[in-house]
């Protein structure tokens, strides 16, 4: 698996994970862990971590202005 790919795969896989019940987050972190050889916790830490987009990360930055 290509370095893109995987990001990919990641991106696609973190908002299923996110929104579904322990018993389905069990079967998505298993096919997870398969297909990326993660150890679990670390895949449960990644797949946790918020979602940022771009936006959010320019919008909330903290902007000076020195008169």
């Amino acid at each position: 698996m290509s370095p893109t790919s995987r990001k990919e795969y990641t991106v696609r896989i973190k908002p299923r994970y996110q929104i579904y019940d322990k018993n389905q987050k069990k079967q998505i972190l298993d096919e997870f862990c398969k297909n990326r050889d993660y150890n679990r916790k670390y895949a449960i830490r990644l797949l946790n971590q918020k979602i940022y987009s771009a936006q959010n990360i320019f919008s909330t930055c903290v902007r000076f202005t020195y008169s």
